[in-house]
């Protein structure tokens, strides 16, 4: 008898503590301590793979939290669920719009205003923050997006949202200022090309902008290109203009234009970013007033300086030594070898060494530098796409899965790179040095750079994970493995 009381108790405890737990998870999900944009992407991952429930947001209530759906996608696997509108930008809108949308409908009447156009710049997340989907978007772009509106109505009005919660979290003066300047500006901008429009700027709080943007009768998800845009667009019935996500892990830029259509009056337009790399301080708003005016890119071509610096292990390694002394003899590469820096950490000590190099070339003539890692090998000569380059850093090769055949993109792998001192300025002045500790280079270039790769359509034929013109050549016979530093 007293073993029955103790299940029983056991169970009674169990399920306490299970409704405890999904008391927890909603009052998470309904309070927005994670984003809006990311509850939805999880939500739509969920509907995607035939899950039946997904939780109650603020604009919308399901009934009995059941949606009937179909596993329509279940070979889609081990995805952050809050990322999948990255990973899967096209599906994931099919999904939001079959599943979502009819129940952010049924939740609030919509909204329409005829010849309205809301743009929604977001500008409140970029003094603090830098995360690679977290850029600004140059203003020409805004041009581009408007005049795919205007396929589709007549702009009489434009309104520019300058915020989502920034103003309830009681900012400072200084971070308000700096949020309306970059919208005031924006404005000013576009009224040389809109001069018969009405522009005004409008601040609302998560929700409402949410569903102003979602019911609206134009749309454009500008600034950072975030999920709580990209969701705001995809769930919309007017017309809608959406910016590429230039993240390295979508999988679907082969199957994606520069202006895909994903319905009628519904677009996602490559976008022109400025990278956070090009932008020291976020609260020198002159400078990125400046930036977000002009092309993010070398205003005059600036010649190849023939200097090449690439780290290897001499003694240890004298294999790829050897090797690189080599290639760039075959290229007529001014080189310099590069000890690697002591760690324990092999790729602490690589992570290290590549910031020291930065350091010296920050300090050179301005000109193109390159950067090798010391199991590079080229496809074909670089010299011909080098001097024809006008972007401040470019990879000459990157390794990703499913790689995207895209002018822009931020990728993994750092065996080739080349850039300016400016940038190189910029980057020793914006990495934060805690993450030379802990974090592989490339993995910190991918949270500052959104760079072109030369070539992105060549693939090296033993492994076409590998694009560009340059790649890592591990099956060498001058490669004998990886070792430890020291």
């Amino acid at each position: 008898m007293n073993n029955i009381l103790v299940i029983l108790l056991l169970i009674f405890v169990l399920l306490v503590f299970c409704f405890l737990i999904v008391s927890i998870q909603q009052t998470h999900y309904e309070s927005h301590s994670i984003g809006l944009g990311n509850m939805l992407s999880a939500s739509s991952y969920k509907l995607a793979k035939g899950k039946s429930k997904i939780p109650d947001l603020g604009i919308y209530r399901t009934r009995d939290n059941k949606i009937k759906t179909k596993n329509r996608h279940s070979n889609i696997k081990g995805l952050d669920p809050s990322a999948f509108h990255e990973i899967y930008p096209s599906i994931c809108i099919d999904v939001a719009q079959e599943y979502i949308r009819p129940i952010v409908k049924a939740a609030k009447p919509e909204l329409y205003e005829p010849g309205v156009v809301r743009i929604h710049i977001r500008c409140s997340d970029v003094p603090s923050n830098r995360q690679l989907n977290y850029e600004l978007i140059e203003y020409d772009w805004y041009n581009s997006a408007l005049d795919l509106l205007r396929n589709h109505m007549i702009i009489d009005k434009i309104k520019v949202h300058l915020c989502t919660a920034h103003f309830k979290e009681s900012p400072s003066n200084s971070e308000k200022q700096i949020c309306y300047e970059y919208s005031k500006n924006l404005v000013d901008y576009l009224n040389v090309n809109h001069k018969n429009v009405d522009l005004v700027i409008s601040c609302n709080s998560v929700d409402d902008d949410f569903l102003l943007f979602q019911s609206s009768s134009g749309f454009i998800s500008g600034g950072c290109g975030g999920s709580f845009g990209f969701f705001a667009g995809a769930l919309s019935y007017g017309n809608v203009v959406i910016p590429s996500i230039s993240g390295p892990y979508c999988r679907e830029y082969g199957k994606l234009s520069r202006i895909h259509s994903f319905r009628k009056g519904g677009y996602i337009l490559h976008s022109k970013r400025v990278w956070h790399a090009i932008v020291e301080d976020y609260k020198d708003t002159d400078n990125v007033i400046r930036l977000c005016r002009t092309i993010s890119s070398v205003p005059n071509k600036l010649p190849f300086s023939n200097k090449v610096y690439f780290i290897n292990q001499k003694i240890r390694q004298s294999g790829r030594y050897n090797h690189m002394k080599e290639l760039c003899s075959r290229y007529n590469f001014d080189s310099t070898h590069i000890e690697p820096l002591y760690d324990k950490r092999t790729h602490v000590s690589l992570t290290k060494t590549h910031y020291s190099i930065l350091k010296q070339i920050s300090t050179l003539d301005e000109a193109y530098y390159i950067v090798f890692e010391d199991d590079a090998e080229f496809l074909s000569d670089p010299r011909p796409y080098l001097h024809n380059n006008t972007h401040e850093f470019v990879y000459l090769g990157l390794c990703m899965v499913n790689p995207p055949i895209e002018p822009t993109v931020s990728g993994t792998c750092s065996h080739g790179y080349m850039l300016t001192p400016t940038m190189a300025h910029r980057l020793v002045n914006i990495i934060d040095t805690n993450k030379l500790i802990t974090e592989h280079i490339d993995q910190i270039f991918q949270s500052y750079i959104n760079a072109p790769v030369i070539r992105p359509d060549l693939r090296w034929s033993e492994d076409e994970d590998f694009i560009g013109i340059c790649y890592q050549h591990r099956n060498a016979s001058w490669y004998k493995g990886t070792t430890n530093f020291y």
